[in-house]
């Protein structure tokens, strides 16, 4: 007689709930101040200045609008990149990891950084062995590194002109970035790779205009011909339509926001042959859900089980002969 197979269908729903969605609702304060004192007052009485994330936020605000310019999130404080390795998300970075220096260690040449003509947030070693921010779309070589599995370090020049981005690719492609300098040490050894003595990139870039709430957001409304004037306006206002940069002591009214976090329950039916009552099973498989949430960028995600009951499935005994 034949044996009975009972193989157990565990079936489960996860719920996942997700907070990484923000509502923001924006408020008008008809006060003139300065940008500092606009993000003083909006963070002390709502969440902070405006941020706008798309051009269907700036167009829900619109019925709204009753100024003729108003201050909103959006800056680019020069105290934070000039001459200097902050720690904030205008601050220079390294191409490698995408992190700011690690040491502190900076080598700029006399009067740079400046940012010239709106465009200069790519950093190559000049003939000197300094350090220039330059228009990321130009041409010259670069040097790359490698590190060894004895974290040896060796810098390859690269005399064929690219742009940054084409010089980040070719360095990725066939060594390891663009070149890390952290140290005066360094600095000396990507200088004597460069041979015969030219200009070239390195890996130290920024990203220019950043938020006051920290937002992410790449999106950009500028009119026509701004950001236009680099030296003092360092801070941005809007006409409920489009934005321009200014001097941040300048009085504007101000846009402030309240952000509310929008929680979304998805809920998703797993199908296994493993027993996920069992605490390290449900756990492993709740850590693999979350893992792939996050990296597809939704933020303090939740997780939990509603179990189904139990469904058994026997195969029956083959009838005798």
């Amino acid at each position: 007689m034949a044996g009975h197979l009972t193989p157990l269908l565990y079936f489960g729903s996860v719920l996942v709930s997700c907070s990484g969605f923000f509502l923001r609702q924006y408020h008008i304060i008809n006060t003139l101040m300065s940008w500092p004192e606009a993000q003083q007052y909006c963070r002390q009485h709502y969440s902070d200045l405006a941020t706008f994330e798309s051009m269907k936020e700036v167009q829900q605000h619109l019925p709204d609008v009753t100024y003729s310019w108003a201050w909103i999130g959006l800056a680019d404080d020069p105290s934070l990149w000039k001459g200097v390795m902050g720690k904030e998300p205008n601050s220079w970075r390294w191409s490698a990891t995408g992190e700011h220096s690690q040491s502190g260690f900076q080598f700029w040449s006399s009067a740079e950084p400046n940012y010239g003509n709106l465009f200069e947030t790519c950093v190559l070693m000049d003939l000197n062995g300094g350090w220039q921010d330059k228009a990321c779309t130009l041409l010259y070589g670069f040097v790359c590194f490698a590190e060894s599995s004895q974290s040896q370090v060796t810098y390859t020049y690269i005399s064929t002109q690219k742009t940054w981005s084409d010089a980040q690719a070719y360095c990725r492609q066939h060594h390891t970035d663009l070149a890390v300098i952290e140290s005066s040490s360094q600095n000396t050894d990507v200088y004597n790779s460069i041979t015969p003595r030219a200009s070239a990139w390195i890996g130290l870039y920024r990203v220019p205009w950043t938020w006051s709430d920290q937002s992410l957001s790449t999106f950009r409304n500028w009119r026509q011909g701004s950001p236009n004037y680099p030296s003092i306006q360092h801070c941005v206002a809007s006409d409920g339509q489009v934005w321009d940069d200014a001097a941040c002591d300048a009085d504007y009214v101000v846009v402030c926001q309240t952000v509310s976090k929008l929680k979304t329950t998805v809920r998703q039916t797993l199908q296994t042959t493993a027993d996920i009552t069992l605490p390290e099973n449900n756990a492993q498989i709740l850590q693999q859900v979350e893992a792939e949430l996050s990296r597809r960028g939704f933020k303090d995600v939740k997780l939990s089980w509603k179990m189904k009951p139990v469904k058994q499935i026997t195969e029956k005994t083959a009838p005798p002969q």
